[in-house]
């Protein structure tokens, strides 16, 4: 496991898989279907979550396979981090790449138990969060503008 100061000393394109793969802390936010509205351009959150998601654990039940198991899985890396605008203020990717420090709270420095990661889903979107289904009317679910 990489050391907590390891994004001090590199620019975010220089970071090992294992070092990338680290910042992630399963939150689940990335998993959540957006809507974009083409006329507008505007992005939206909804509270679907991809099926692929495990809400009791709080992560990717297929994680390892999930750009196999699903296509269109979002890849965050390096190089298309600054397009999504939608990731949120407290995700690590999104904090290194503004050159901000990651909370020392956070699973990659802490061991300590976080709450269920749908309650904390739950919680911070307002309401229910559900697994997407085919015929699933995402605009029923808009959460808010990105």
């Amino acid at each position: 496991m990489p050391q907590p100061g390891f994004l001090k000393k590199r620019n975010l394109c220089l970071l090992n898989e294992g070092e990338w793969e680290s910042l992630c802390d399963n939150c689940g936010f990335c998993c959540l279907y957006r809507v974009l509205y083409d006329d507008t351009e505007e992005v939206y959150l909804t509270r679907v979550m991809c099926s692929c998601y495990d809400l009791k654990a709080g992560k990717c039940s297929v994680y390892e396979k999930r750009f196999e198991v699903n296509p269109d899985c979002t890849r965050i890396t390096a190089e298309n981090i600054a397009g999504l605008t939608w990731l949120p203020p407290h995700c690590a990717y999104r904090l290194a790449y503004e050159n901000q420090s990651l909370p020392e709270n956070r699973p990659l420095f802490s061991r300590k138990r976080r709450r269920s990661g749908q309650r904390e889903l739950e919680r911070v979107l307002g309401g229910r969060v559900v697994l997407y289904e085919d015929g699933l009317d995402l605009c029923d679910y808009i959460v808010w503008k990105c």
